[in-house]
């Protein structure tokens, strides 16, 4: 059904749907200047444990495209079409089975912190560049997205942890990468840029 879901072709306005635990959200060959807010504390799509984003190649390759940003219970992530122009994309930007799925997933996978205190959820941010039946996923952007992810200060505070910052997960080396501290303590929500795709989430680390 996943790959029924992709190559359904272009659709004139945007349209975003609940599948199961899954909200379908295709960015429209119309109306893509407007932008796209998917808010998952909106009542129709309680129990979302992933958002799927359909963006085709055309649209991607424009300069005016609006902005998509997802709002969950305890992150919000920003992001413009534009982070998935590569070269490979714009080459197929013609095509009418060309574009990006992207994908932004709780982590229920191992969620090991090696160690360290975990203070937030985990997600996973995954992109695929699809061309015909051809699927081939991505990894660095072209750009970066802005992501917020609220983080439990309570238990930071209570474990006297000083160390708190948002990490990747590093597939090579098999551990979590620091890759934003927090800016101040009196913050409960760890707020940057990322050019990458991949697992994140927040952990506490004694000095």
């Amino acid at each position: 059904s996943n790959q029924q879901s992709i190559t359904s072709g272009l659709v004139e306005e945007t349209t975003k749907e609940k599948v199961g635990d899954t909200v379908q959200a295709v960015i429209g060959t119309e109306d893509y200047k407007k932008g796209t807010t998917i808010d998952l504390t909106d009542t129709n799509f309680v129990g979302t444990k992933i958002v799927a984003v359909t963006l085709p190649a055309e649209i991607i390759a424009k300069s005016n495209a609006g902005d998509i940003k997802l709002i969950g219970k305890d992150f919000t992530l920003k992001l413009n079409p534009k982070v998935f122009d590569t070269a490979k994309v714009r080459q197929h930007r013609d095509r009418s089975d060309a574009g990006v799925r992207f994908e932004l997933a709780l982590n229920e996978g191992n969620p090991d912190s090696g160690g360290r205190t975990t203070l937030s959820t985990q997600y996973v941010l995954k992109a695929e560049f699809y061309v015909g039946r051809e699927v081939s996923s991505m990894d660095y952007l072209s750009n970066s997205m802005e992501f917020s992810l609220e983080y439990d200060r309570a238990k930071a505070d209570l474990r006297k942890i000083t160390d708190v910052a948002l990490y990747r997960y590093d597939d090579a080396n098999g551990d979590w990468l620091k890759i934003y501290e927090r800016y101040n303590s009196y913050d409960i929500v760890i707020r940057t840029t990322i050019n990458r795709l991949g697992r994140y989430g927040i952990f506490g680390a004694r000095r």
